[in-house]
């Protein structure tokens, strides 16, 4: 009768079959691995894609189509067949005998907006009118006229006065006045004759 085999006996003869429990595993493991990657090989194109097609530009639209979008605008009133007569100074002279003195005093409160017609009143933003018919024109030392004022010369008569008020701007272009002027003939005489009273010796109405 034969003695069993003892322990390193027996771990001799079992020894290769523990390696392939561990191997055969690997083996499948590497080979599915291999495989996997084998399915997951890229495929780069041979030529680049095209590039997309560009969007078609928008056709400009037609310029008469741009204005005919365009508000329309009201006529213009058509214009004067005949221009308007020229400013005489000699007609409103003609009137400051029969000027209303009364009228002429109530237009000047609004260019004592402006101006003072007191006797010695200080200047405002336009010069002292008192004793100014008759006057020379931008004379007072104190007031700061304006350079095409001061090179106007003269007087400020009965004529230049009303041309002057009519529209100051024609009268003497580049003045600081910003007055409109006043285009009817009979109150431009009411307020001339008006200002002939401010004075310590109004000077003579014309004939």
């Amino acid at each position: 009768m034969s003695e069993p085999p003892d322990d390193e006996t027996a771990a001799r003869g079992t020894a290769p079959w523990r390696w392939l429990l561990v191997i055969v595993p690997v083996v499948i493991l590497l080979a599915t691995t291999a495989k996997l990657i084998s399915g997951w090989s890229l495929h780069w194109p041979d030529t680049p894609p095209e590039p997309p097609a560009p969007i078609a530009e928008r056709e400009a639209p037609a310029i008469e189509d741009v204005f005919a979008r365009l508000p329309k605008m009201p006529p213009s009133a058509p214009a004067p067949s005949e221009p308007a007569d020229a400013f005489d100074a000699a007609n409103v002279v003609a009137l400051l005998t029969s000027a209303d003195l009364e009228s002429g005093a109530q237009y000047m409160r609004m260019c004592m907006i402006c101006h003072s017609a007191e006797k010695d009143a200080a200047h405002r933003v336009g010069p002292n009118l008192w004793n100014v018919v008759g006057r020379p024109v931008a004379d007072d030392p104190d007031f700061r006229y304006s350079q095409a004022l001061r090179n106007k010369g003269g007087a400020w008569t009965y004529e230049e006065l009303a041309a002057f008020l009519n529209n100051p701007r024609v009268h003497t272009p580049g003045t600081s006045m910003a007055f409109r002027g006043i285009a009817e003939e009979q109150k431009l005489a009411n307020v001339i004759a008006y200002l002939r009273t401010l004075a310590d010796s109004p000077i003579a109405l014309p004939e």
